[in-house]
């Protein structure tokens, strides 16, 4: 059987990198990670998520709250940017446009509230805006953590629950359409 390719973009540093190994964390996109292929672009390189094929799945990471507006980084030079620059930025780095799927590794993004969309709804609208007719993003209701091993004996992402617990992530991903 063919192991599934994952690739994780982050928007801020510039960084694609190419798991061969499902098992492999997706969550720090900064460490080397052995087995690990790490390709790093300038942003206006068209290049840099042109040979991302169909059948690997795409993380974009970053950090968000429910009903946010915009995506950030994180860390010490935290930039934020909104649904429409993010889909800029996808689009000038070169994703094809048949693409049919992404998910957004980011806390809460899958979440609105009671007066503001899920980030999810916005990116999905702005992706449409600039040529993705077809794409699906996936996105996550609860904070987000590392991945862990579960009962099944297999590793999964992790999320926490309302009360702190552990839970499988996948459990709580949403699918904006």
């Amino acid at each position: 059987m063919k192991k599934e390719r994952y690739c994780a973009y982050n928007p801020f540093t510039k960084l694609v990198m190419s798991y061969r190994n499902p098992k492999r964390p997706l969550h720090n996109p900064l460490t080397r990670v052995p087995g690990v292929s790490v390709r790093r672009y300038m942003l206006d390189q068209p290049a840099l998520l042109a040979d991302v094929e169909q059948t690997h799945g795409l993380y974009i990471v970053g950090h968000c709250s429910p009903g946010s507006s915009q995506i950030s980084s994180g860390g010490e030079d935290d930039e934020s940017i909104d649904a429409d620059e993010l889909a800029r930025r996808i689009r000038a780095n070169g994703l094809p446009l048949d693409r049919l799927k992404m998910k957004l590794w980011a806390c809460n993004a899958g979440r609105g509230t009671l007066l503001h969309r899920a980030f999810a709804r916005k990116l999905l609208r702005s992706l449409r805006r600039v040529g993705y007719s077809q794409i699906a993003v996936d996105a996550y209701t609860l904070t987000l953590g590392k991945r862990q091993n579960f009962d099944d004996g297999l590793w999964h992402n992790r999320a926490y629950g309302k009360q702190g617990e552990q839970v499988r992530a996948s459990a709580h991903r949403k699918t904006f359409r």
